[in-house]
């Protein structure tokens, strides 16, 4: 069973940057453009375009999008509407309007992409409405894809943006009339949606999606609350150069199931075991980050004996451990969600009720982790520093890393920094506890 937690507006909004619980992965690539709109500022503007992907593609998403840069760092973020039945495999019209604001520095505009498929786009096309109350065309950079022109940065455009080499990009004839020429875009092994390394379990009342990636020692990857699997597209790839990866999407994310019971940290860390045994692993490694190292400390003070080494990037292990804002806004967002009857059985629900009420472990509790454990945080990161080295006093055979300049999104911000300290702390040897 698929779920679709985010809509595609929220995802291009984490996507690039705004406001959000979590961001959103980065399994997706975007190619746009930059256009001079000093004679229409406050002026109404129209974006369309033909669009289609691959049949049965049915992760896939794609969408055309504008974005208003204002002076002031504010602005608006426009898409077409989306769901899976929209874009299909014969080619489709969208359209979208917004407002250039009358501090807009330029407005960009663009074709997006995520998880794997054959994205087709053609004839995008800009209008903007005149002073005259006439709807005037804005020329484009290769509009309708027609020139001859080389991959990368000069084929469409200021700029092509691909945040993973999992995409390629280039202009061929379209299949349907090979004297029109259309954009591709190709997704493939976008992890999340790579169904080829994926399969599913049955666990607690609930499908547990997991993909398998490498050879060697088994290494679970434990994603935070918003996110799933796809958060973790700048690690899988060097993990599995030492370890077989275990990348797990939790229970109502990514691709996994839900079911009515309410969302708590325990019961995902009982999804966790019960897909080890489902797999007959014994003991495992685990990298969690956020939600994910909560998931991996509850597991490694249960199970012990089956965790061998953890790395908690970003977790707390009570509501408090949250910088104050932090879990105000969560509480905050709980609230409204009651007081305008939001289903408790939705997933963004069960997500802010997590968050505001959970998890629920005490600091003497951490003493039962028998593991060799990485604490890791940023210096900038959403739990308090005093939370994050209270944990790392509190177990055992711990170490501590407080990185500098860095936030709870250290994996994607500084993923080669990332990836070499979390390898380097697995591949150590440990003959007994550093501090008792």
């Amino acid at each position: 069973m698929k779920i679709k937690f985010i809509t595609l507006t929220a995802i291009l909004a984490f996507a690039f940057g705004l406001s959000a619980q979590e961001r959103f992965n980065n399994s997706w690539t975007s190619v746009s453009q930059v256009v001079n709109i000093d004679a229409y500022l406050g002026m109404e503007f129209k974006l369309s375009g033909l669009l289609k992907k691959n049949p049965g593609n049915e992760s896939g998403l794609s969408s055309i999008w504008a974005r208003v840069d204002t002076k002031d760092g504010s602005g608006g973020f426009f898409s077409n509407p989306y769901n899976e039945f929209e874009v299909g495999n014969s080619w489709k019209h969208f359209k979208i309007n917004g407002k250039i604001d009358e501090t807009a520095k330029h407005l960009v505009v663009g074709v997006f992409c995520m998880n794997n498929g054959l994205f087709y786009f053609d004839d995008i096309l800009l209008r903007i409405k005149t002073k005259e109350n006439k709807w005037k065309e804005i020329p484009l950079v290769n509009p309708s894809f027609e020139e001859e022109t080389d991959t990368g940065q000069d084929i469409w455009g200021d700029y092509y943006s691909s945040l993973v080499n999992q995409f390629s990009i280039n202009i061929e004839n379209d299949k349907e009339n090979q004297e029109n020429k259309v954009l591709k875009i190709v997704g493939t092994g976008v992890p999340g949606a790579n169904k080829e390394m994926g399969n599913y379990a049955e666990v607690n009342g609930v499908n547990i999606y997991y993909e398998i990636y490498g050879k060697g020692d088994p290494l679970l990857l434990l994603h935070g609350a918003g996110q799933s699997i796809g958060d973790y597209i700048n690690q899988i790839d060097e993990f599995a150069q030492n370890f077989k990866v275990i990348a797990i999407d939790s229970r109502g994310r990514g691709n996994s199931s839900d079911n009515k019971d309410t969302l708590t940290y325990v019961n995902q860390a009982k999804d966790v075991k019960g897909l080890m045994d489902v797999l007959k692993l014994d003991s495992v490694d685990i990298v969690g980050w956020s939600d994910g190292g909560i998931i991996g400390i509850i597991l490694a003070k249960d199970y012990p004996e089956r965790v061998k080494k953890l790395v908690a990037m970003g977790a707390n292990i009570f509501p408090d451990g949250l910088l104050d804002e932090r879990l105000e806004s969560h509480r905050q967002k709980l609230k409204e969600m009651k007081s305008k009857g939001t289903d408790s059985q939705s997933i963004n629900y069960k997500l802010y009720n997590l968050l505001s009420n959970y998890p629920q472990i005490d600091f003497p509790d951490l003493k039962q982790i028998k593991a060799p454990t990485l604490v890791v945080a940023g210096d900038h990161d959403v739990i308090k520093d005093e939370h994050t080295v209270k944990i790392f006093q509190s177990i055992p055979n711990a170490h501590l890393a407080i990185l500098p300049g860095t936030t709870h999104w250290f994996p994607q911000e500084d993923p080669k920094l990332f990836n070499k300290l979390v390898l380097d702390f697995l591949n150590k040897e440990f003959s007994k506890p550093d501090r008792y």
